[in-house]
């Protein structure tokens, strides 16, 4: 068995998995109700600059949810540790049960029909061999720590994505577009003229259609869209060697903000109603109904705003110092979503058609009032923060 293999079945074992049985690259869920096991799991190497989290322990119960994930990943990392028993014991009745992710598998070849997403939660990924070819990548968007012994990248084959690991924030939803209501049927017609039972005289009159009433107007944007969520906090770690023309491509990144609906479109003016035919009734003629007016058409609806981008998260990779040069890292702005188009107004609705024997063809409405107006564009999010060997990357 070879020593990188020996290494990750260690691993395994220290997670309490069986390298046999559990190495099938799918998440397996661990659950403890102590922080410090929780701590051991993720296997963080002490920090001699540790800052010590001195939060009074009375107040865990109420502060917010974010705070507190925060807070204990915080301390799985030796970043801001708690030393003060009571608090500890406040954060775990406080989140009950801490659960991670385990996934594992000795080699793993990522290609772009297979790649390696990541996303399940806390998680902790551990790899013996990883080979990158063919268009794989690597995608995070949950707080990962990601190890493995050996990455291998080849060259060639499918084209790629720009980057070989991603480690971005999830993008925000769309927003809905308005609804373009329909047009509505024509106007009633008018009524026929008639002549009486011996067809010398006229019994009555033909009528003119009825006008076209005015279109709906477009409806707004709903369901607003949501902003981009921030980047994960991920710790990369290469134990042994990485080894591919190009370097090790990152990108850390915001999620991008979710785009703004389009307005509804106003609908056309309703047609109006045609004119009753007229009659011949011996010597006399009846003349035909005028056709009504066609309706105004609608305004169209507005569109709504496109959302802020989300903030890149935090990235530390720890790579053996002779690949320190093939790890390139790019802290990225997440875009923010694009504006809501405007709703078009509705053209105005046609006229009704003249009755026979002279009736006039009606007028076409107006055109809709105004189009919608075009919601905003979101803003790009901030960059992370990403760090190699502990040394931070602009």
């Amino acid at each position: 068995m070879s020593p990188t293999l020996d290494r990750w079945r260690q691993r395994m074992l220290d997670l309490g998995l069986n390298p046999k049985l559990d190495g099938h690259d799918f998440p397996i869920i661990k659950h403890t109700d102590s922080l410090e096991e929780y701590k051991r799991w993720w296997g963080f190497p002490p920090r001699p600059d540790a800052k010590v989290n001195k939060v009074d322990p009375a107040k865990i119960a109420k502060i917010p949810d974010a705070l507190v994930r925060r807070y204990v990943e915080q301390h799985v990392s030796n970043e801001r540790i708690f030393t003060d028993p009571k608090a500890i014991r406040a954060l775990e009745k406080r989140v009950g049960r801490f659960f991670v992710h385990v996934r594992a598998a000795p080699n793993r070849v990522c290609t772009a029909k297979n790649q390696i997403i990541v996303n399940s939660g806390n998680e902790i990924t551990n790899y013996n061999e990883i080979t990158i070819k063919d268009g794989g990548y690597i995608e995070i968007t949950t707080a990962c720590k990601f190890e493995a012994q050996v990455i291998t990248k080849i060259q060639g084959g499918a084209a790629g994505r720009k980057y070989d690991v991603y480690v971005v924030g999830k993008p925000g939803r769309d927003a809905r577009d308005g609804v373009n209501p329909p047009a509505a049927g024509q106007a009633a017609p008018g009524r026929d003229a008639k002549c009486d039972c011996c067809g010398g005289a006229v019994e009555r009159k033909a009528t003119g259609g009825a006008d076209g009433k005015p279109g709906t107007n477009g409806f707004d944007a709903t369901q607003d869209a949501t902003v981009g969520e921030e980047g994960p906090n991920v710790f990369f770690f290469i134990h042994e060697s990485f080894s591919g023309s190009g370097g090790l491509t990152f990108l850390n990144q915001g999620g991008t903000g979710g785009n703004g609906g389009r307005g509804g479109n106003g609908a056309p003016g309703q047609q109006g109603g045609n004119g009753g035919n007229g009659a011949r009734c011996g010597g006399i003629t009846a003349r035909g109904g005028d056709g009504g007016l066609g309706g105004r058409g609608g305004g169209g609806g507005n569109g709504s705003n496109g959302k802020n981008g989300g903030n890149g998260g935090r990235l530390a990779i720890q790579v053996p110092e002779p690949v320190f040069s093939d790890i390139i890292v790019t802290n990225g702005r997440a875009p923010g979503g694009l504006a809501g188009a405007k709703g078009r107004f509705g053209i105005g609705g046609d006229g009704g058609r003249g009755g026979t024997f002279g009736g006039n063809h009606g007028g076409r409405g107006l055109d809709g009032p105004s189009d919608g107006d075009p919601g905003k564009p979101g803003a790009a999010g901030e960059p992370g923060t990403s760090f190699v060997n502990e040394r931070m990357v602009s």
